[in-house]
């Protein structure tokens, strides 16, 4: 229940700030900003149906549903870095990763079955994602003329490699940890969907304050005087 609590914490406080920044954000800012929306949804279906499962004396398993999440969660995120730059050779790097990241998952869950855990579809995600937004960070701060705590692409992108890039080691041995260790993998997976996910949607709810400050800023006195 605490863990609920915190998670719902920090993406009704994401939520806000987007519905509050919509208007100022750019392409890139709105997209993340639907994939917000997209997990909102997932998360509350979630805790519907191993609500009712538990309820009916049923297994919970809400696994099914977290591999449709992670199939549109890669695909914002991709279409975010894919718009992100006008390099093609950047474009076509997040069509590849994306491409690797469906072979990867299709794989897995042909062997093991949809209502199992795409653990290393995960993994292949998470190590998609770092790379294309270490790549988002390079050209950010890079680009960036003022301060870099002023720019929402650096704030929500930084909360995005961490999160993604601690998904890696942890669900590429997701099945040995929990046959072998699991106690510490249950202490993993506690830190990394609760602790780092709030760091990602503190850190994009920043962003969108962000996004939302410098518009409004630029938008009143737009000479600077």
């Amino acid at each position: 229940m605490v863990s609920i609590i915190n998670e719902a914490l920090s993406l009704s406080i994401a939520l806000s700030a987007g519905i509050y920044a919509f208007r100022y954000m750019n392409r890139f800012t709105r997209i993340l900003f639907y994939q917000l929306i997209t997990w909102i949804c997932f998360y509350l279906g979630s805790y519907a149906l191993t609500t009712y499962q538990e309820n009916s004396n049923i297994e919970p398993n809400d696994h099914w549903l977290l591999n449709i999440h992670l199939l549109l969660e890669a695909l914002w995120l991709t279409v975010a870095a894919y718009n992100y730059s006008n390099a093609k050779t950047r474009k076509s790097l997040a069509l590849i990763l994306y491409g690797v990241f469906l072979i990867v998952f299709t794989i897995q869950v042909s062997v093991s079955g949809f209502s199992c855990f795409a653990n290393l579809g995960m993994a292949a995600a998470g190590l998609m994602i770092t790379i294309l937004y270490l790549f988002i960070l390079y050209d950010a701060f890079r680009s960036k003329a003022g301060l870099w705590y002023t720019s929402p692409e650096i704030w929500a992108c930084i909360g995005l490699v961490i999160y993604f890039a601690c998904n890696v080691p942890y669900f590429s041995l997701f099945t040995y940890l929990n046959d072998h260790y699991p106690i510490l993998s249950g202490r993993l997976f506690s830190v990394i969907t609760d602790v780092l996910a709030n760091i990602r949607y503190f850190f994009l709810a920043i962003a969108f304050f962000i996004a939302a400050r410098t518009k409004a800023v630029s938008t009143v006195n737009p000479h600077g005087r």
